[in-house]
């Protein structure tokens, strides 16, 4: 019987925090303070690993979904639209999130150069509400770091997975 990813990454741990940070020496600052990341980074992954998988498709989703309202709404010179249908080939095909970024990033270049103005205002708008919720999904996804200045405002893992949404600015 193989053990569970779950009870691995928990033997990671205990080895480390019972056999190998105790067996550091105690002068040995920086040495103490690298297993101690890694202590922490597995017990990050003990939360993560199993949701990692629907996380990066509701990544990819909201990639999707910026690339579909920019290039539905793209306007302007012959860059922007040449960008646009590139884009549009992008978005045809559906695993592919490095290179829909990089469709995107190249239709935002093109429409700073000749972009209808109605565009580029379209277009900050959907760059920054795509940021903000990408960046408050990474809050979520990162909260159990501890480092978060309000981690009481943040919902579960699993609630955003679910479908929590950040709340709209007042």
């Amino acid at each position: 019987m193989l053990p569970s990813i779950e009870l691995r990454i928990q033997n990671l741990i205990k080895a480390l925090s019972q056999v190998v940070l105790p067996a550091i020496d105690p002068g040995n600052a920086l040495a103490r303070e690298q297993a101690q990341l890694v202590i922490g980074h597995l017990q990050l992954i003990a939360v993560q690993w199993d949701k990692a998988l629907p996380f990066e498709a509701q990544s990819l989703a909201a990639l999707r979904e910026l690339g579909q309202r920019l290039a539905s709404a793209a306007e302007g010179g012959s860059a922007t639209v040449q960008a646009a249908a590139q884009l549009r080939e992008a978005l045809a095909v559906r695993e592919d999130g490095a290179a829909l970024g990089s469709a995107i990033d190249s239709l935002i270049r093109a429409a700073s150069a000749d972009g209808a103005a109605g565009f580029r205002a379209q277009l900050d708008q959907a760059v920054l509400e795509h940021g903000a919720l990408q960046a408050w999904r990474e809050r979520v996804w990162f909260a159990g770091n501890g480092l978060d200045p309000d981690p009481s405002a943040l919902p579960s893992i699993d609630e955003m997975l679910g479908g929590a949404r950040p709340p709209r600015p007042a």
